[in-house]
């Protein structure tokens, strides 16, 4: 374990620092906007002037070469799990990548940005994205290269945004990641659509960013409707999605079903939020799975969101689900037929959703074992992405595609 206590407490002072932090009290304003038109009628802070430093050149007149950006992302975190096989405690680097992302002849986007493995073990772990991007119009966008095969809510929405420092159990189980894809999305009207067509074979290795292409390959389709006027809320969004995979002995992603369903509605209405997605498994060795998870969020105010979220899963096989990686079966939790976790949690907001603490304590439990795992972590993130709108309620119509 490394003693990276100090980094988390450093990052809380920041909070009562008077006016190092002015951009942090509008943190769902200012992250829809442009970082220097934000604070255009104050003074910057540190804040401001170091996430404007990211860009680095800004020309819309420039016939060639509109923006370039600095990308990156750095998510630090703790845990301590205790269960009734086992104890586990230790600080993970899960995240750290930077890049840079161009915008060309004004329809086309560039990216390019390296990953880190956990713990910066290596520091050089290949390529999250390496992709090119052509978006005509703001209705649609078509992305070829290295980037995430989006499946569910829960693996779309962006870890830089995600309110839950891990993403669901049965989410999980499908083994999504980034891959070599053809994906294309647009809208017309409240109407949204996504598809993509997915290496089951990424790699990371250097001299095959591309992989082998010798796993199979996922099909992925999703349909989504804005009901906000049905529900009379802020945001009603509903979406199905479906995702078939040609997977084999080879294949490292998408390779537990044949066949994967979920639908999800999101609802946000002031400071209330709630997420609900049921997400299926099917034609998988170990039996078939099913799944609900249901995540209500309340922003206390303009720095505090409140969170929770009650995941349960079934199979009809006897060791049809695993208990997670990180922290679960450390624990002693074993597979089994029957999950269920509990999890309560906040997000503090520093700068926005650029820079957060975010944790919260979560209680799981598989078939008579169980455990209680304590987190805390820090997410931060910059580049464009950093620049669009939040909260947000599903990501496929960013044309930059952040994730």
């Amino acid at each position: 374990m490394r003693p990276r206590l100090p980094l988390i407490v450093a990052v809380a002072v920041l909070i009562a620092r008077p006016g190092a932090v002015a951009a942090g009290e509008i943190a769902a304003e200012a992250a829809s906007k442009d970082l220097s038109g934000a604070v255009g009628r104050r003074q910057m802070s540190v804040f401001d002037q170091v996430w404007n430093a990211t860009e680095l050149y800004r020309d819309e007149s420039n016939p060639i070469v509109q923006d370039l950006d600095i990308t990156g992302r750095f998510h630090d975190q703790y845990h301590w799990s205790e269960g009734g096989a086992a104890d586990d405690d230790g600080w993970e680097s899960r995240r750290f990548r930077i890049g840079l992302e161009a915008r060309v002849l004004h329809d086309f986007t560039l990216k390019a940005e390296m990953t880190s493995a956990p713990d910066f073990d290596p520091f050089f772990n290949g390529f999250s994205a390496l992709a090119i991007q052509w978006h005509p119009a703001d209705s649609f966008l078509l992305t070829v290269g290295k980037q995430p095969a989006r499946f569910t809510w829960d693996y779309s929405t962006s870890s830089n945004l995600h309110p839950y420092v891990e993403r669901s159990q049965l989410l999980n189980e499908f083994a999504p990641d980034r891959s070599p894809a053809i994906s294309m999305q647009g809208k017309a009207g409240r109407l949204n659509w996504y598809a993509a067509l997915v290496s089951n074979t990424p790699d990371r290795e250097v001299s095959r960013e591309f992989g082998t292409f010798d796993g199979g390959a996922s099909i992925i389709a999703t349909l989504g409707y804005d009901l906000a006027e049905v529900f009379r809320t802020d945001a009603a969004d509903v979406r199905l999605e479906y995702l078939h995979s040609e997977h084999n002995e080879r294949s490292t992603i998408y390779n537990r079903f044949d066949d994967c369903l979920a639908t999800s509605l999101v609802l946000r209405e002031g400071r209330a939020s709630v997420v609900t997605e049921l997400l299926a498994g099917l034609g998988g060795d170990h039996g078939d799975a099913v799944g609900l998870n249901l995540m209500p969020g309340w922003f206390v105010n303009e720095k505090l969101e409140l969170v929770a979220r009650y995941q349960i899963a079934l199979s009809d096989g006897a060791a049809g689900l695993t208990a997670q990686r990180r922290y679960e079966r450390p624990a002693g939790i074993p597979s089994g037929d029957l999950y269920q976790a509990a999890y309560a949690g906040f997000n503090w907001f520093i700068y926005g959703p650029r820079l957060r603490l975010m944790g919260g304590v979560e209680y799981a439990g598989m078939n008579g074992h169980d455990a209680w795992t304590a987190l805390l972590g820090v997410r931060l993130y910059w580049g464009p992405d950093s620049r669009t709108a939040f909260p947000v309620a599903y990501p496929y119509m960013d044309r930059r595609g952040a994730h």
